[in-house]
């Protein structure tokens, strides 16, 4: 089964207009028997990027601020 994630960035979230065109897509996605989750990135923590480095040097490939990010990531890195 093919897994779909959207990322609605809109500042109004689930009550905007973004929403009004994105659920019937997702709508369709689903009737082409593919899962699909939202992700309402105002609602989520992410912080901006520090410019340590840390993910090059310290900790590669992971950044060190604890935020929703690393959630975020892992499930694009599923999604198809």
């Amino acid at each position: 089964m093919k897994t779909v994630l959207a990322l609605n960035g809109s500042p109004r979230g689930a009550k905007g207009n973004t929403e009004k065109i994105l659920q019937p897509f997702l709508d369709g996605v689903r009737e082409g028997e593919a899962s699909a989750e939202t992700l309402y990135l105002k609602d989520l923590d992410i912080n901006e990027c520090r410019g340590c480095y840390a993910c090059h040097m310290k900790t590669p490939g992971r950044c060190v601020i604890k935020d929703d990010m690393e959630m975020i990531l892992g499930k694009i890195m599923k999604a198809d």
